[in-house]
């Protein structure tokens, strides 16, 4: 019904850290974001990490990145 979303998904596997992940993600995403004339996307990180626990997995927040307003799932 001529909605458009943009998603990046991204595994935090324990080689880099969290914030380093993310980080690329959110960048990547302000790139697409950019490409498809959008103002809001969702990176998910999918978090591999062995001993991590689930505190630290699942979240939500908002954050603006580059006058976008992402939502950063952690799963």
């Amino acid at each position: 019904k001529g909605h458009r979303y943009a998603l990046e998904l991204k595994v935090v596997d324990g080689r880099r850290g969290p914030e380093k992940v993310e980080a690329e993600g959110l960048q990547q995403l302000a790139e697409y974001l950019d490409r498809l004339g959008l103002t809001e996307g969702y990176l998910v990180l999918f978090d591999q990490r062995p001993g991590a626990s689930w505190e630290e997995r699942i979240f939500d927040r908002a954050v603006e990145h580059g006058r976008k307003r992402v939502t950063v799932i952690g799963a």
